[in-house]
């Protein structure tokens, strides 16, 4: 009787104690944001005070932020931040801006998508 009690917590502590590994790494995976880098045109979208961004090979993404770049210029911006999340845009994947810059690459104006695109080199 004593053995088979025993065996049984020993039982229960080894399940417990591998189970708190995976379930640590599980947490962590989630809230690690991974930032990334993309560069494009602008314009703008569809609806209301929506920044789109059209990479070169097409993909569009919808800008948000604090301290977004404007419509004036027509080179491609290079920005950095995390992919992800919900709009009312409805164009692209959500792209959260933390910081970006103007390059010296001129967009061209695509007269299939009448989306600014950035140019062939």
């Amino acid at each position: 009787m004593q053995i088979a009690r025993g065996s049984i917590l020993l039982t229960a502590f080894t399940a417990a104690l591998l189970s708190m590994p995976c379930r640590a790494y599980a947490q962590e995976k989630t809230t690690d944001t991974h930032e990334t880098r993309i560069q494009g045109c602008l314009s703008k979208g569809v609806e209301t005070g929506c920044l789109i961004l059209t990479t070169n090979v097409g993909k569009t993404y919808s800008l948000h932020g604090n301290n977004l770049p404007g419509l004036d210029k027509k080179l491609v911006v290079d920005v950095k931040g995390a992919e992800g999340g919900v709009d009312s845009c409805s164009q692209g994947s959500v792209f959260q801006v933390t910081s970006w810059n103007w390059t010296k690459m001129k967009c061209k104006k695509s007269a299939r998508s009448q989306r600014n695109k950035p140019a062939d080199k």
